[in-house]
Formats: C-alpha cells, structure tokens, sequence
C-alpha cells in the first residue's frame, strides 16, 4: 500500500520512521502546503509540494494517508479536507509501542516509541501518543488530540477533542480535560480543566482562556 504523509517538519520525520517499520506500506511522499514546487527530498523522500499534488498522487496509486503535524488544529484541518479524497487514514505504530488487545484504536493516529495504551482505553482519530506517553485503563482520548512526550495519565481520564497534554504532564484518575484545552509541561493535574483554557501548574490551575480560533485570552 502506498501513503502519503503531510506535513514536512520535525514531527513528519518521526512518523516516516515509525512507518518505515511497516513492510505493507510504502511512503511515497511528504505533501506540505507550505512547500509549492519543492524539489526538497527528506530522508531520500521527495516533498512533492502543496496539496495540490494529490489528484496527481491518487492517479499515481496512492490510497492511505496521515497527518504529520503538531498543532492540533492545523491537524484537525488536513484530516477532514483529507478525507474528502479518495483516501483512507492510517495508524503508524512504532515495534516498541505496547497497545493491549482490549484497546480500542481509530484511525490516522501516531503511536510513537515507547508509548503504551492500556487495558480497555479508547484513543479516538488523528491523536498523537508521543513518545513514552502512557494512557491508562480505561482512559478516553477523542480526536486529534495530542499527548506529549512522556506524559502520564492515569485511568479513566477522559481527554477531550484537540486537546494538548504538554511534554511531562501527569493527571490523576477520574479527571477530566476538556475540549481543545491546552495543558503546560510538566504539569500535573488534580482536578478537571475546562473546555478552551490554558491550565499549568504542580497542581496545575487554570490560568486563562483559550479563544475557539487557537489563539489565548
């Protein structure tokens, strides 16, 4: 199967070396709409240009996809326009992720090295496990939300859409994050944090809010 990754920064790199894993799938470019017309090539991978390109892609046998950007709006964005061609979004799983069998999975989400998914937990579409993140038991992470590096989240959390989780953040059962909510690194959370704020802290507290088009009040 032949995939496109879009996106062409940092994060773009770790999902082709996550995929590179993967001997169904091969990556046939990196699609950026920030790159018209380049003739750049990243780890002997063309980035073959805007989105634009993908018709062209299409017709060349191209049928999986998947978003390989951070920002959790910009991500959520690609994934919907994506969608609307003929495209199938797909998981990339580095080999040392542990996901349980009883895990519920959607689609076009990255699990990097050492991430670990627990019993009976859900992680919903376009979501990024980063590396050594852990999500516990029967936690629910929604759509295109992201969980930093190393963060831990203990059972039955809920996570809610296009929510961040910062690199090293710790939150303790039962809470809830809400939607689109943004919280600080190395943070760690006792009690829920509302939809669109900006909460950090050990213990983390609310210290804004956060307008619906991603920018803070």
């Amino acid at each position: 199967m032949k995939a496109i990754i879009i996106g062409a920064g940092g994060h773009a790199r770790v999902v082709y070396d996550i995929l590179r894993h993967d001997r169904n799938i091969t990556v046939e470019s990196f699609v950026d709409n920030t790159r018209r017309g380049s003739d750049e090539d990243i780890m002997g991978v063309q980035v073959t240009g805007d989105h634009s390109v993908i018709p062209s892609l299409i017709e060349d046998g191209v049928n999986l996809f998947i978003i390989a950007v951070g920002d959790n709006d910009i991500r959520q964005d690609h994934f919907e326009t994506l969608r609307e061609h003929e495209l199938r979004p797909v998981n990339a799983v580095h080999p040392s992720a542990e996901i349980t069998p009883t895990a519920k999975l959607g689609t076009g989400s990255v699990f990097a090295a050492s991430s670990n998914v627990s019993t009976n937990a859900v992680v919903g579409n376009n979501v990024i496990i980063n590396t050594d993140a852990l999500v516990e038991h029967e936690t629910e992470v929604h759509d295109h939300a992201h969980i930093g590096p190393g963060s831990k989240i203990a059972g039955r959390v809920e996570v809610g859409d296009g929510a961040f989780i910062g690199i090293g953040t710790t939150i303790k059962e039962y809470v809830t994050i809400g939607k689109g909510a943004i919280v600080g690194a190395g943070s760690v959370v006792l009690d829920d944090v509302p939809a669109n704020t900006v909460a950090a802290g050990a213990p983390a507290e609310v210290k804004r809010e956060r307008d619906t088009d991603g920018t803070t009040n």
